[in-house]
């Protein structure tokens, strides 16, 4: 996460306590999202949280792989190696 919040703060420096406020309030909702869903599946063990962090793991990281290609086709297209 501190990594998408430097990204988010640099795109316009103008804007960087609006990014900066934006991207915590997204982090937050987030975790309180994810905390509710595994509230819902609590079972007296500990799998549902295993469960829930693995997903949202494997979520990260295709939406990481994800942005990686976007930014080399983009800057493929502009002739950068």
């Amino acid at each position: 996460m501190p990594h998408a919040q430097a990204a988010a703060i640099n795109a316009e420096p103008d804007l960087t306590g609006t990014a900066s406020g934006v991207v915590m309030f997204l982090h937050f909702s987030a975790a309180a999202v994810a905390s509710l869903f595994i509230s819902t599946l609590y079972d007296q063990t500990f799998f549902p949280l295993i469960e829930v962090v693995f997903v949202l793991s494997v979520f990260a990281l295709g939406f990481g792989l994800a942005a990686n290609a976007f930014n080399q086709k983009k800057k493929a297209s502009k002739g950068y190696t």
